[in-house]
Order: structure tokens, then C-alpha cells, then sequence
């Protein structure tokens, strides 16, 4: 005969069981949504992708949480609401999402969708850099009242001079080119840093930042040489077409990263 003690462990291992069934089953559920809205806000398919980050959000996905603060903050299927945009950072950055706990620190700074509070956002860009968001260590530093002076060695190399980054991707090069060249590939390039170590911190950080639009995509690190110095280029791709390639691009500087669709071997 089982006893009381036995029959209460049989209980909870059985609750446990039942826990992580349904966990691993809303788990499940919530990457397959998360995939659907995010190959909806890749085909600019606003109003479905919002919907779709929106029910995610409400079930507590922290990454779909800061997708639809960065719909609000940019007006993207809905009119820009910066308070809108601050409280979902700010849902998502409860649960120690880092991107979110940066952007609530950003916001603080800025005054944007909330009244602007230094003190709070060092709380907030303290727990994102502790968090290994290194992005958050400069506007600490000023905040702090320090000054941060990077080597060299420790600068993002400096972009191709020959790239006008104030012409638009579709005037940069011929367009014919891009058509019918047939040894040459079209790829998005994301940067260049001085080292294979900065160039992949910059691939992990660009790929939190914006996961609905490079999930997807790999990093390729393309190894340059300038002098007697090398440099790595981030890249992803390649893209059937020039089409495909700008419209990432666009999405990614209406976010104020800079992007370069290029051609490359």
C-alpha cells in the first residue's frame, strides 16, 4: 500500500510532466508564430505582421514584444507612438531581454515616450551591458561623466572610401550590371571591423537587434586586406535579386543601421 509521502511525489512529478509538456508545446507555438510574422513584416506586410507579434506579445514573448516597440517607434502599419513603443520595450525588458533593456535606457535618455531620466536610464543600460549588450557601454560612459578613447586596433574599420553612403543603393551601381552579371553575387553588407572577434560581436548584436529581419540569414565574414592591415566585412546572402537585397536594406537604415547592398565574388 502506498503511502501519503509517495502518493504526493507521484502527484508532483506527474504536474511536473504536465508542466513541460504544455511548456514545450507553447514553446513550439510561439516559434512557429514568431516565423509567420516575421516572413509577414519581411514582405512588408505590415497590418498580418503586426497582428500576428501582437498576439506573441500578449502571451509574453519578450522578442515580439520589442518587434512591435520598433513598429511603434517607426510607424510601421500603425502611426508612430513613442509611448507605445517605450511600454513595450519596457514589457520585454522585465524579462531581461537585452535589446529591450538598451532601447528602455535609449528612450530614457532621449525622452522619447517618456519623460527623459538619466539616473533611470543608467539602472536600465547598466543591466543591458551586464547582460553582454556592449553596445550599452558608450552612453554609460557619458552619462558617468567618463570619456572613452578607443585605440585603433579598437575602431570599426572605416568603410570602402569609394562608397558614397549618402547615394541611395539603387544609383550606386548600374543597375544592368546587377541583372546580368554572371560572376559576381548580390549581398547586403552590414559593416566592416578590424578583427574577426569584433566582426562577429557585431553579426550577434545586429542579429538581436533585429531578429525578425536577419533570422534567417547566416553571417559570412569576408577577410580584406588595406595595406599591410586586414579588416573583416559582415555580410549575409546572397540574394536572388537587387530587389530582395535593397528592401532588407531599407528596412534596416529606417532603423538607423547602415547597410550597402553589394556586388562580390
Amino acid at each position: 500500500m502506498w503511502t501519503k509521502s509517495v502518493i504526493i511525489r507521484l502527484l508532483a512529478l506527474t504536474l511536473v510532466a504536465t508542466v513541460s509538456l504544455i511548456s514545450g508545446a507553447n514553446q513550439a507555438y510561439a516559434e512557429d508564430g514568431f516565423e509567420s510574422a516575421s516572413t509577414a513584416y519581411r514582405n512588408k506586410n505590415y497590418q498580418q505582421a503586426h497582428a500576428e507579434f501582437l498576439a506573441l506579445a500578449q502571451s509574453g514573448d519578450a522578442r515580439s514584444q520589442t518587434v512591435l516597440a520598433i513598429m511603434y517607434k517607426y510607424g510601421e502599419s500603425v502611426p508612430i507612438d513613442l509611448s507605445a513603443a517605450y511600454e513595450w520595450y519596457m514589457k520585454a525588458a522585465i524579462q531581461g531581454y537585452p535589446p529591450a533593456l538598451y532601447n528602455v535606457g535609449m528612450m530614457l535618455v532621449n525622452g522619447q515616450g517618456v519623460a527623459a531620466n538619466d539616473d533611470e536610464a543608467k539602472q536600465w543600460l547598466q543591466k543591458a551591458f551586464d547582460s553582454g549588450y556592449e553596445r550599452a557601454e558608450d552612453t554609460l560612459a557619458k552619462l558617468n561623466g567618463q570619456t572613452i578613447t578607443a585605440s585603433p586596433s579598437d575602431l570599426p574599420t572605416a568603410w570602402s572610401k569609394s562608397w558614397n553612403l549618402r547615394l541611395p543603393n539603387d544609383i550606386r551601381f548600374d543597375q544592368a550590371s546587377v541583372a546580368t552579371s554572371n560572376l559576381k553575387v548580390i549581398r547586403v553588407q552590414l559593416g566592416a571591423m578590424s578583427n574577426i572577434d569584433r566582426a562577429r560581436s557585431l553579426w550577434l548584436r545586429l542579429a538581436s537587434d533585429h531578429q525578425d529581419l536577419l533570422n534567417e540569414h547566416q553571417p559570412i565574414y569576408r577577410e580584406v586586406r588595406s595595406g599591410v592591415d586586414y579588416f573583416y566585412r559582415v555580410q549575409i546572402g546572397p540574394f536572388e535579386n537587387y530587389s530582395t537585397a535593397n528592401a532588407l536594406c531599407q528596412s534596416l537604415v529606417a532603423r538607423s543601421q547602415r547597410c550597402l547592398v553589394t556586388l562580390t565574388d
